[in-house]
C-alpha cells in the first residue's frame, strides 16, 4: 500500500505540477484575485455594511476568510472525479478494478494525494493576504481553519463519491462537479452572508451541505462568537458516519452495474 501511495503522490505531482513555474502562476493568480477582492470591497462596503452582518469584519476580510475556509475543501471535493477521469483517460482504471484493494480504496488514496497541493495554495493565499493586504487573521486562526477542514474531509469525500457515481454511470459530467462546487460556495456564504438567502434554502443548505456547516463554524471561530450548533454537528455526523459508507456502496454498485452491462469505461467532458 505504501508503494501505491508513493506512486500516486508522484503521479499527482506530475499531473498538477508539470513545471515549477506553476507555483509562480499560483502566486500571480492569488495576488490578482486579492486585488479584485480589495477593489470590490472598497466599492461595496459603504453601501452594504449597514444592511448585512459581516461577522464584525470589512467585506475584504469576510470574502478572503471565506476563500481560506472553502478553497481547499472544494478542490478536494473535485479531486475524486478528477482522479476517476485521470485513471479512465490513461487506461489504468481497468487495473484498479482488478486490484485486490478495489477502485474505491485506490481512488480515496489518489484523492488524498491532491490534498498537499491544495493546502499549499491555501497557505500561499493566507501569507500573501497577511503580508500584502494586512489580513486580520492570526496564524493560530489559520491553523484552526486547517484543522477544521481536515475534520470535514470524510463529509466531502461522501459528496465526491456520489458525484463520481453519476459521472461513472453517464460517462460524462466532470464539468458538473465544478459547477456543484461553485453552487456549494454560494450557498455556504463565501461571497455574501447567507442572510440574503430565503430562510427555507438557508435551513436546507445548513442541514444537507457540509460546506455550509464548515463555513459557519469557521467564521464564528475566527470572530470569537462560536456557539455549539447541534444542526452543524448533526450534518457532520450524518455525512461522515452514514453517507460516506453509503456513497462508497453506491459507487461500487454503479461500477458492478457497468461491468455486468458490458459497458466500456469512457469519459467525456
Amino acid at each position: 500500500m505504501f508503494i501505491i501511495l508513493r506512486l500516486l503522490f508522484k503521479n499527482t505531482y506530475k499531473y498538477t505540477t508539470p513545471t515549477p513555474l506553476v507555483y509562480l502562476s499560483d502566486v500571480f493568480s492569488i495576488v490578482f484575485t486579492l486585488i479584485i477582492y480589495n477593489l470590490t470591497s472598497k466599492a461595496l462596503t459603504p453601501s452594504l455594511s449597514a444592511h448585512y452582518n459581516w461577522h464584525s469584519q470589512d467585506y475584504f476580510t469576510f470574502i478572503v476568510i471565506g476563500e481560506l475556509i472553502l478553497s481547499a475543501p472544494i478542490l478536494f471535493f473535485e479531486s475524486l472525479p478528477r482522479s476517476l477521469k485521470m485513471h479512465i483517460f490513461d487506461g489504468s482504471f481497468t487495473h484498479l478494478i482488478l486490484s485486490k484493494s478495489g477502485p474505491a480504496k485506490v481512488l480515496i488514496i489518489s484523492t488524498l494525494s491532491f490534498l498537499p497541493r491544495e493546502l499549499l495554495s491555501t497557505f500561499l493565499l493566507f501569507m500573501i493576504a497577511k503580508i500584502s493586504f494586512n489580513l486580520n487573521v492570526s496564524p493560530s486562526d489559520f491553523v484552526a481553519i486547517i484543522m477544521l477542514q481536515l475534520a470535514f474531509l470524510p463529509s466531502l469525500l461522501a459528496l465526491s463519491f456520489i458525484m463520481s457515481s453519476l459521472i461513472l454511470l453517464m460517462g460524462r459530467g466532470y464539468g458538473s462537479a465544478s459547477q456543484l462546487g461553485l453552487g456549494m460556495t454560494l450557498l455556504a456564504g463565501q461571497y455574501f452572508p447567507i442572510d440574503v438567502l430565503p430562510e427555507t434554502i438557508k435551513k436546507i443548505s445548513e442541514l444537507l451541505l457540509p460546506t455550509t456547516a464548515l463555513m459557519q463554524i469557521g467564521r464564528e471561530l475566527i470572530s470569537g462568537s462560536y456557539v455549539i450548533n447541534f444542526m452543524h454537528i448533526g450534518t457532520i455526523l450524518l455525512w461522515a458516519l452514514f453517507l460516506l459508507p453509503l456513497s462508497i456502496y453506491v459507487f461500487n454498485q454503479t461500477l458492478e452495474y457497468k461491468l455486468k452491462k458490458g459497458s466500456h469505461f469512457t469519459f467525456y467532458i
